[in-house]
């Protein structure tokens, strides 16, 4: 579907960007809840992915627009689309959409975030194989479930702050959001420039069991497959990271 960016669409002033499977969801439930704030009336519209890409997502302007309260004087506008990032064309068409946009990305551990990603679509019927099997079908070029190359971040990361100053974008990781979520809203109130007035209690950051653990020979290998990029994203935030090369994750128990 071709998207219009002709006049009419509605400006947004921050969007949620990325990634999946990284707590978006509590963040997006507690911003809807701002009297300061509009919310688009669901999460992920995906508007903003096409022009190349290749998933044939897409809201038409009109229907995109429709998505959005009425827009009322000195209060922000936004949306939570966490397929953003992944995809080079829609931090372009959102540029162009906005370039005075706030964006926020929540980072975590790239691990911990394929195998979630895997998971959610093992549960939901699309993909009936072991984790370790489609890492190695990612890894040789098998298939393009992208369980993998959605956790590399810091090619994403860079293609966004090539569009959008650093004061601009907002990084918060997902780790430290599930731990001290309040931390988190206060951070991300202080970007937006809202009042710092503390989240709702009862949403808090996912932290799920899964019914088959990791492997600790399979996360050691991918471990040392996102060491390079690991590095990297401390560089471009400036956050330690050390605890996404533990060999154990707090919250995905190894197997043996």
């Amino acid at each position: 579907m071709h998207l219009d960016f002709q006049s009419g669409a509605p400006t947004i002033d921050f969007v949620i960007a990325g990634v999946m499977k990284g707590g978006t969801t509590a963040l997006w439930h507690i911003l809807r809840e701002r009297p300061d704030i509009q919310v688009a009336g669901r999460k992920e519209l995906n508007h903003w992915l096409g022009l190349g890409a290749r998933i044939p997502f897409g809201l038409s302007r009109l229907a995109y627009k429709a998505r959005f309260p009425r827009r009322i004087a000195g209060k922000l506008r936004g949306e939570a689309s966490p397929d953003y990032l992944y995809h080079p064309t829609a931090i372009d068409a959102l540029k162009r959409c906005n370039g005075s946009l706030r964006v926020i990305i929540m980072l975590r551990d790239p691990v911990s975030r394929a195998y979630a990603h895997w998971n959610h679509y093992n549960e939901k019927g699309r993909d009936a194989r072991r984790f370790a099997e489609a890492v190695r079908d990612e890894m040789s070029g098998a298939c393009d479930t992208a369980y993998l190359a959605r956790s590399r971040y810091a090619g994403q990361c860079s293609h966004l702050l090539s569009h959008f100053a650093a004061e601009q974008v907002l990084f918060l990781k997902s780790e430290e959001a599930r731990q001290q979520p309040q931390d988190a809203w206060l951070q991300t109130a202080r970007f937006l420039g809202v009042a710092p007035e503390p989240a709702p209690q009862r949403y808090r950051f996912h932290q799920r069991s899964y019914p088959e653990p990791i492997d600790s020979q399979l996360r050691a290998q991918l471990v040392a497959h996102f060491e390079p990029d690991i590095a990297a994203v401390e560089a471009l935030t400036g956050w330690d990271v050390s605890d996404w090369r533990d060999m154990a994750s707090p919250e995905i128990p190894l197997g043996r």
